[in-house]
């Protein structure tokens, strides 16, 4: 026999009140399987949590529906669509008793469901599709809205590396993605790195687009940001006047971006005499 069945065994006997701790470990587990490609053996951890929660008789408890979208998961990743369907559709179901309409755990589910109906159209979608892509940058927009960094961050990474097969190596959809993941570099403190992907799709954003572009704007003023806060301000004030050039030469003296620019500008040149 196992260890773990086991221990299972003589917890199930002695301290019934933490089977349900366990599934919480064992659904961990399985989702860090899953995250190595390790589909098979994830399974195994899945199907034992599902097996202790029919046992406690928490069929439409959120630990059924993590364990549910987990298991569609894990058949996802084995290409057994079919299954991973009707898997992701039982965690919906279920996750719609337990939260409210609008939840970042419902989007989650509503999304791997979309991921599965692209893989499975009549040409059957390959798994580093551009639209499955979008979709994975979509899923970790709402992680980051709800400041889960950690997750957005490695949804960011599955769809760089899709669009990464799917593009260009200068393609604007790569950019974007790489300042996303800039984003979320610069809220968990990682200042050098956050720079080093901004600066790299701002360079991929001027090989692509017009000199005067305004999103180069943006871009310049965002790289701006980064090396002032730094303190590196003399290469801020660079990027802030480049910034501020393209706005004024598209827009009225009154436009509110213009006007952030030029205050940009007069503020790092105090900054640095």
């Amino acid at each position: 026999m196992h260890p773990f069945d086991v221990a299972y065994q003589l917890m199930r006997k002695s301290h019934p009140s933490l089977l349900r701790e366990s599934t919480n470990i064992l659904l961990n587990m399985s989702h860090v399987l899953v995250e190595q490609g390790q589909y098979e053996e994830a399974l195994k951890y899945c199907n034992r949590a599902k097996q202790i929660l029919e046992e406690l008789n928490d069929l439409r408890q959120l630990e059924m529906a993590h364990c549910l979208h987990n298991i569609g998961s894990c058949y996802r990743g084995l290409r057994k669509y079919r299954e991973a369907l009707h898997y992701y559709e039982q965690a919906l179901n279920t996750k719609r008793v337990c939260l409210p309409k609008i939840h970042v755990h419902i989007g989650e589910t509503v999304n791997s469901i979309g991921i599965v109906h692209l893989m499975t159209k009549d040409t059957c979608l390959p798994e580093d599709h551009s639209n499955i892509a979008n979709v994975l940058h979509n899923i970790a927009d709402v992680y980051q809205t709800k400041s889960q960094h950690e997750k957005a961050f490695n949804h960011y990474h599955l769809a760089l590396a899709m669009k990464k097969k799917c593009f260009p190596s200068d393609h604007p959809a790569i950019a974007t993605t790489l300042n996303s993941i800039s984003t979320v570099l610069s809220v968990k403190g990682e200042k050098v790195k956050a720079l080093e992907l901004r600066l790299q799709a701002l360079k991929m954003r001027e090989r692509v687009l017009p000199f005067d572009h305004s999103d180069l704007a943006i871009s310049f003023s965002s790289a701006g940001h980064k090396y002032e806060a730094m303190d590196e301000n003399q290469l801020a004030l660079e990027y802030f006047e480049k910034a501020w050039k393209i706005r004024a030469k598209l827009f009225p003296e009154d436009d509110p971006a213009r006007k952030r620019s030029e205050r940009h500008v007069v503020r790092m040149k105090w900054k640095t005499t």
